[in-house]
């Protein structure tokens, strides 16, 4: 009893240290209520922290696993129709996605993009009609720009098969 005791304590002490609070969210964390189900929830300091400092590979991963549970991909407007693009220092140009919206507020802060909004893409509506798009333009995808870099999409369809994977996974 006492080690099961013990065991759930800590248990519910390293869930608490994970609960976003004003004290732990980011700055910019806005805690309006929202519908369920309209909004992906905002991400803790921890959270955020650590994914802006993986590697390109698990921000892949990422990715995939958070636009799946949450059904949305965020991204920056210049106006109501543009897309911001991003580019690296090797040519490679892409139009810029993020998992979450808190990434794609943070980079927004950015002088480059301080007049482009925060803007969600429903999930389904990303892999039918924008992949697709974007492929017959030839646009290629900057994916989960973090400050320094962000991982090169121009395997279109590879993004496509790994988000409706998962997306079979778990619908």
């Amino acid at each position: 009893y006492m080690v099961e005791d013990l065991r759930g304590l800590i248990n519910g002490i390293e869930a608490m240290s994970h609960e976003l609070t004003p004290e732990n969210a980011l700055p910019f964390t806005e805690f309006e209520e929202k519908e369920e189900g309209e909004e992906c929830p905002p991400l803790n300091e921890y959270v955020f922290n650590n994914m802006m400092k993986a590697s390109q590979k698990k921000r892949y991963k990422y990715f995939i696993g958070h636009v799946t549970q949450w059904q949305q991909i965020w991204v920056l407007m210049h106006n109501e129709e543009d897309i911001a693009c991003l580019q690296d220092n090797n040519d490679f140009v892409g139009m810029g996605v993020w998992p979450h919206k808190d990434y794609a507020a943070y980079i927004q802060k950015e002088p480059e993009f301080s007049d482009c909004m925060v803007s969600s893409i429903e999930v389904h509506d990303f892999v039918d009609t924008y992949i697709p798009y974007l492929k017959k333009e030839g646009t290629k995808i900057a994916l989960f720009y973090n400050g320094e870099d962000f991982v090169c999409i121009d395997n279109l369809d590879r993004l496509k098969e790994d988000i409706e994977e998962e997306l079979d996974r778990i619908e």
